[in-house]
């Protein structure tokens, strides 16, 4: 999304995250950036690189990868170089806590790991037979699912710390003996190497982010911290926005993107921090001007 505006002799251009990977902003230059250079802007505003992690961390780990750091540095500071060249000035975000998303947070709130629940004997003995040998036992009563491991061609019983996505298939755990018989594929679930992953890679270029932001003297925007406290829940002119599957406002139904109230809610977010670092009087939006999820 590339949005270009003229007031008088005021020009603006976004460029939003997460569309565009920040690994291909360079190949883009000549389209996505040419196009907002050719705007003379006096003003930037760019959020960019979220998908260069979520794509790894969507999948489970299964599909992706999460560009390098080194790489993400070089390209953000590309970006800001040529954004900055003709005097403007701008505004920043830095990567949300995807994790926090219900994508990532709300299946595992609903589906335990240790959700395979085994209620006669001749259960427990046929799960003993088939997975005995891999030193896995069952018993009577809740047992942890079974799972493809990401590492190993052999299947293991899945731990705490693992994490189900949203696309886990519910009724395959219900009619088609996934998670006993047949392992749960690994693209269903984040492991705690996984997770481990995301977060580092969200750490590293939030400081790359944070070092540009003073280095190119522009507003900054926080959004790891801005989605850390819809997790924990706020009010805002007395709407309740919280990370909540299709109740919490915020998120919308594929539980990664925002919804209107969610990005009006960010857009607040950018104003304030541009009012802050320019001095400058910009008024927010209204939340109730914005639909969240619509529920029949």
């Amino acid at each position: 999304h590339l949005l270009a505006n003229g007031y008088g002799d005021f020009a603006g251009i976004g460029i939003y995250a997460n569309p565009y990977y920040a690994r291909f902003a360079t190949s883009a230059t000549s389209s996505v950036i040419g196009d907002a250079m050719a705007q003379q802007p006096t003003f930037f505003t760019l959020w960019i690189g979220n998908n260069d992690i979520l794509g790894y961390a969507a999948s489970g780990g299964a599909a992706d990868s999460i560009t390098g750091v080194q790489t993400y540095a070089f390209v953000m500071n590309t970006l800001l170089t040529t954004l900055t060249s003709g005097g403007a000035k701008g505004a920043i975000a830095n990567i949300p806590d995807m994790l926090s998303a219900p994508y990532f947070s709300f299946m595992s709130s609903e589906v335990p790991y240790n959700g395979l629940v085994l209620t006669s004997q001749a259960q427990v003995d046929a799960l003993n037979a088939a997975y005995g040998a891999l030193g896995i036992t069952f018993a009577l009563g809740q047992n942890p699912f079974i799972v493809q491991d990401a590492t190993s061609p052999l299947p293991r019983q899945m731990k705490p710390t693992d994490i189900f996505l949203l696309t886990l298939p519910t009724d395959s755990l219900l009619c088609y003996q996934y998670g006993s018989a047949i392992p749960i594929p690994h693209k269903y679930i984040l492991d705690e190497t996984e997770t481990a992953k995301v977060n580092d890679a969200i750490a590293a270029y939030n400081q790359v982010l944070a070092d540009l932001a003073g280095q190119y003297n522009l507003a900054f925007v926080d959004a790891y911290s801005v989605v850390r406290d819809l997790k924990d829940g706020i009010v805002s002119e007395g709407i309740t926005l919280n990370t909540d599957f299709v109740t919490g406002n915020a998120f919308s139904l594929d539980g990664i993107h925002l919804t209107q109230i969610g990005n009006a809610y960010i857009a607040n977010q950018f104003i304030r921090s541009i009012n802050s670092k320019y001095n400058s009087n910009l008024p927010v939006v209204s939340l109730t001007n914005y639909q969240s999820v619509i529920i029949p």
